[in-house]
Order: C-alpha cells, then sequence, then structure tokens
C-alpha cells in the first residue's frame, strides 16, 4: 500500500517547515529500538574486537560521530576502527576518545559473568542517557528495556553462559518485537 509511502513524504514536508514529526507505530522490532540493537552492537564488538564494521556502526549511532569524520579518519583502512588496540591518533579526539573507552571495556570485562560485564558496559558508556538524549524514548521506558537486559544477561551468569553466549541470542533476538513503540512528545504523529 503506497499510503505508508506518502506518509515518510508528509514527515519530510513537515520537517522541511520546520514542525517536528514521528512515523508512530505500536510495535517495535527490537533492531529498530536503541536499547536492543545497541547493546546487541556493543556486545558483539566486544566479543570480536577486530569487527570495524560494528565498530563503525557504534561510533556512528551510540557516540554519533558522523560518517565523513569516520572516513577521515581510517584514510581508507576500516581496521582502524577496531577495538583491539589502543587509539593514539591524536588528529581526531572524539574519536580515539570512543575507541579507547571500547578498548577498556574490551579488556575490564574479560572474564567477567554476563551480568556483570554487561552492567560495566552499561555505566562506561552511559547508554540509558545517551538513549534518553535522543528523545524518542522517555526514561522509564528505556530504564524498562535495560532491565530487561539486565534480567537477560544474569539469566545467562546464572546458567553459566558466557558473553559471547548472551551476544549470541541478543543478536537472535533483534528480529522479535518488543514493547509498544514510544511517541515522541510534541511531535505530529503520522
Amino acid at each position: 500500500c503506497p499510503r505508508k509511502n506518502w506518509l515518510s513524504e508528509i514527515a519530510v514536508e513537515l520537517h522541511r517547515l520546520g514542525l517536528r514529526s514521528q512515523l508512530y507505530s505500536p510495535v517495535l522490532c527490537r533492531k529498530e529500538h536503541p536499547v536492543y540493537a545497541w547493546s546487541a552492537a556493543l556486545l558483539t564488538a566486544l566479543c570480536e574486537p577486530q569487527n570495524a564494521y560494528e565498530g563503525a556502526g557504534i561510533l556512528r549511532e551510540v557516540f554519533g560521530i558522523q560518517d565523513a569524520a569516520l572516513a577521515d579518519f581510517c584514510l581508507g583502512d576500516s581496521t582502524r576502527l577496531a577495538i583491539s588496540a589502543p587509539c593514539d591518533n591524536d588528529h581526531f579526539p572524539g574519536i580515539r576518545a570512543a575507541l579507547n573507552l571500547l578498548h577498556n571495556l574490551l579488556i575490564k570485562t574479560q572474564g567477567l559473568h554476563p551480568g556483570a560485564a554487561f552492567e560495566h558496559i552499561l555505566q562506561a558508556t552511559r547508554l540509558h542517557e545517551r538513549i534518553v538524549s535522543l528523545g524518542d524514548f522517555d526514561q522509564a521506558s528505556v530504564g524498562q528495556h535495560l532491565d530487561q537486559l539486565r534480567w537477560q544477561s544474569q539469566l545467562s551468569a546464572a546458567n553459566g553462559e558466557s558473553l559471547y553466549e548472551l551476544q549470541r541470542k541478543l543478536v537472535n533476538d533483534l528480529s522479535q518485537t518488543c514493547a509498544e513503540g514510544h511517541r515522541s512528545r510534541g511531535a505530529i504523529q503520522l
């Protein structure tokens, strides 16, 4: 049905006119919700520290670093975005800080059970605050979804699973639906 495409066009026009709008869907797939998508991406990067693709995605989505800055930083060598080694590039302090934070997380979470590692990840990245700052989700909603993942990470720990096993579960669960999507306050709902 073309009406969904028309809604996107309306949203673009409203934005052009300076009006906030939201294409509201009452049910989100987990891969569309930053709590689940970003948590899965962070765990993937920690379980696969050479994975520069995941590193680029985290830098872009979680840390808000623009694609142009990432391209300038890489100079055609995407391995520069891997978190397996510390970054000492002084020309890109924001990227350096984010990569070093992720590298330090890699070191600090080694050997921790999934519950402790996940909690450390949440605190070090300030994931709750970052998601709330997007403006699409309120603090309570983000907290509830993060609590669900905390519970899942503690359950993995209780079952003797590794961080890698938790990461695989989170990635595999991305196609599931999560709780009702939340409306942006002050936005025209389409």
